[in-house]
């Protein structure tokens, strides 16, 4: 691991002792994302601001708000970093009732994909990008209809942001076409997850096959270095990391080194945070250090790339933190 790198990881932790500190009752996963978004983005979090976003929160939004929820850690922190706390608000508000579309029960992933389409604000027509993310849905439905739900719209936002202008049925067919060929390793038990790497790599360059194979490899090295389990919400990442244009060994090799790295770190120690949180992260600083030198498509290529990997470590980090949530 490079100076630069180990720079990150140690102010990344530093943040996340902040974070542990200040929300002791929160999640701690959600500790954790909130530290790497500070960190990406070369902010030190700063509690007055923190404080001030979560008193205009709660004057906007009632006790049982979903911004109040589970991820409340990870709305102030996308709020202070906007600048705008208070219009955040209303923007995140806003583009959450047009992707929830009038539905009784609310979900986190659909408010994740409002932060997803409020990161490129400016970049975007957020109506079209609504309906571009029920397209995607649809398609991906009439594919899986077991295995696709509103679960799945903040990856489909993902997807509506990286081709605007390809069909959702060309999207959902290279899905599909993956899943079939990485289920055929993976198996069944863990389909859920299998469907998400594919969505993952329909945003990669390349052939579908070869996709699929550098993925398998990678998710090889991982179980062979006890690093990750077919089950883990870690999975997707695998299909992230087949993005980068080194040979799977050599990024499985440097993932271990980062893993290694962050065992005993702040947020990293005992029971709280589990090895799943560990590698998610390990493999967020792999990519980030190599994403320039990737084979991601689309309009990524138009956005900042720091912008748009926070975006994907905060889709794929979403299932753990609200599998681990506790009240904030």
């Amino acid at each position: 691991m490079n100076e630069s790198l180990r720079k990150k990881v140690d102010i990344f932790t530093d943040n996340n002792g902040f974070f542990l500190t200040k929300y002791k009752m929160q999640a701690g996963d959600i500790s954790v994302l909130m530290s790497f978004l500070f960190t990406v983005e070369g902010v030190s979090p700063d509690g007055e601001e923190l404080d001030k976003a979560e008193k205009i929160l709660k004057e906007k939004t009632g006790l049982f708000s979903i911004t109040r929820g589970v991820l409340k850690g990870v709305v102030l922190a996308k709020a202070v970093l906007s600048g705008d706390p208070a219009k955040y608000f209303d923007d995140l508000e806003m583009v959450y009732e047009k992707i929830r579309n009038g539905r009784i029960f609310e979900r986190e992933n659909e408010l994740l994909a409002a932060m997803v389409l409020l990161d490129y604000e400016g970049h975007l027509d957020a109506d079209a990008m609504v309906k571009k993310i029920a397209e995607i849905l649809k398609e991906m439905n009439d594919d899986h209809p077991i295995l696709t739900d509103r679960d799945d719209t903040a990856s489909a936002a993902t997807l509506a942001l990286a081709f605007p202008e390809r069909p959702a049925s060309d999207i959902a067919n290279e899905i599909d076409a993956c899943y079939r060929i990485l289920k055929k390793s993976i198996g069944g038990m863990a389909s859920n997850e299998t469907q998400t790497v594919a969505a993952i790599l329909t945003a990669v360059k390349g052939d579908v096959e070869k996709k699929c194979e550098k993925t398998l490899e990678i998710i090889e090295g991982l179980q062979e270095k006890k690093m990750l389990s077919v089950f883990s919400h870690a999975l997707p990442y695998a299909g992230a990391l087949s993005a980068l244009k080194k040979p799977a060994a050599g990024i499985v090799e440097d993932v271990e080194e980062i893993f290694g790295y962050l065992e005993g770190k702040a947020g990293f120690k005992g029971l709280r945070a589990g090895i799943d949180t560990r590698l998610i992260y390990a493999a967020s600083f792999e990519l980030m250090e190599n994403l320039k030198d990737s084979d991601y498509l689309g309009s990524f290529a138009q956005v900042d790339l720091a912008a748009i990997f926070v975006t994907q470590i905060t889709v794929a980090a979403m299932s753990v933190a609200v599998a681990s949530s506790s009240v904030m």
